[in-house]
């Protein structure tokens, strides 16, 4: 028989996650780097036609990721399964390259395990984990995920009818008062369980749900990401090592439905099943088996992955956001209680734009000033650009352009968010 296949997990990362990363990192993190919760979601498998040849392509089994995944009250939207995970964000790319990945993802594979194993649970089932390094400056996130599952050893194989159209095994009115429950139970399942009678429940009633059901009328089933017909979404490898641990004389042959309709429709349901066989003794009783789960980037090889919003914002943007942060590092390091808005919104007058007025402007300006007035009725000479860094040779020439107006010019220049500035000659009398 041949041996079950299941369709990985792929990230799908918001934009509005990273400008949320962004503002956690600068706001709450700063310099820390301690692991904190995070969560997402995925729906039923999707697949599009094909106009030309007209078949169905599946899309990728999506587990995405938004701005909103931070949020201690995380909802998502009908019919979206809410995922749990661990989020570690590294200061440096060094520390995010040297990191012992493998501890890190065994330390949420037993997490999960351990949570099974105490609470019979299934929360967790699909548990991830994000690691990232944000280079703030540039707007490039690192990022590398993975989802860990549990490996069965002997591997599970699927009968020799295969994965079938549900409609092959159960009625039209069953798979319609599956739905229905389903759309009236108060949070999505993600596991649940299937009777003769079709009637659902929780995973979790497992033993007194089927208490007088034969197993040859009992299947498990689970909303599928995939919507690849012969390759069930990845949360089945480890519901199925739910059971296995949990169920282990009951469980070596296994009726699936993989759900896959969001709604009820007589004439086509999209939904999968197919019954599973597994050989060997029973696993040893509380023994973590091995797992995998990291996500392949796009070369197909296991390594992290980057997003580079840089050329996608303003220029002018990314020199604000940039000089901002660069402050408030400062701040972090050498004086937590620097106010920077009031800084920012200081108001400076320097009377003169010569050496001293050049580089006190500079240094005003990298400390947040915003907005600079120079008073100063003289031009720019020859000998002035090798002592004054506001000014170049070509400033000198014709007799020299006017100091004031000149430093005023070559500081908008070097930043654009330099706001409400001025330049005041001051003339001889």
């Amino acid at each position: 028989m041949p041996i079950v296949q299941f369709a990985p997990f792929s990230s799908l990362i918001q934009p509005s996650f990273w400008h949320e990363l962004t503002n956690l990192k600068i706001d709450v993190l700063r310099l820390s780097d301690e692991a904190l919760p995070v969560s997402g979601s995925y729906t039923v498998g999707r697949s599009i036609t094909d106009r030309e040849s007209g078949n169905e392509i599946a899309l990728g089994c999506h587990l995405s990721v938004g701005s909103e995944s931070f949020d201690k009250d995380y909802k998502v939207s009908p019919g979206s399964i809410p995922v749990s995970g661990t989020f570690k964000n590294y200061n440096t790319i060094e520390e995010f390259k040297a990191a012992d990945k493998t501890a890190l993802f065994n330390q949420e594979a037993t997490k999960i395990w351990d949570h099974i194993l105490a609470t019979r649970d299934t929360k967790l089932l699909s548990h991830f984990l994000l690691i990232t390094f944000a280079d703030l400056k540039k707007y490039k996130y690192y990022y590398w995920f993975s989802f860990p599952a549990f490996v069965s050893k002997p591997a599970w194989e699927i009968t020799e009818e295969g994965w079938r159209n549900a409609a092959d095994e159960f009625s039209v009115e069953a798979l319609s008062s599956i739905q229905e429950q389903l759309q009236s139970h108060p949070s999505t399942l993600p596991f649940f369980l299937v009777r003769d009678d079709a009637k659902i429940s929780s995973v979790e009633d497992y033993s007194t749900f089927f208490e007088s059901t034969p197993p040859p009328l009992q299947t498990i089933a689970f909303i599928d990401p995939s919507a690849s017909p012969n390759n069930p979404g990845w949360p089945l490898r480890n519901l199925l090592a739910y059971l296995r641990a949990l169920y282990p004389e009951s469980t070596s042959t296994v009726r699936v439905l993989c759900w896959r309709d969001t709604e009820a429709n007589p004439t086509s349901w999209k939904s999968r099943f197919g019954v599973l066989e597994i050989g060997g003794a029973p696993p040893t009783p509380n023994e973590r088996p091995s797992a995998v789960g990291w996500e392949k980037n796009p070369q197909g090889k296991l390594g992290p992955r980057v997003a580079d919003l840089a050329p996608m914002m303003d220029p002018t943007r990314l020199a604000n956001q940039a000089v901002d942060l660069n402050l408030k590092l400062m701040r972090w390091r050498i004086l937590p209680s620097l106010d920077l808005e009031k800084i920012s919104e200081t108001k400076c007058l320097l009377l003169g734009a010569g050496t001293l007025g050049c580089y006190v402007s500079r240094t005003l300006m990298g400390w947040g000033v915003r907005t600079i007035t120079f008073v100063d009725s003289g031009r720019v000479s020859f000998s002035n650009p090798v002592r004054q860094p506001l000014f170049e040779f070509e400033d000198c020439l014709d007799g020299g352009k006017p100091k004031a107006e000149c430093a005023a010019d070559r500081l908008k220049k070097i930043y654009p968010g330099i706001v409400g500035f001025l330049y005041l000659p001051l003339f001889e009398v």
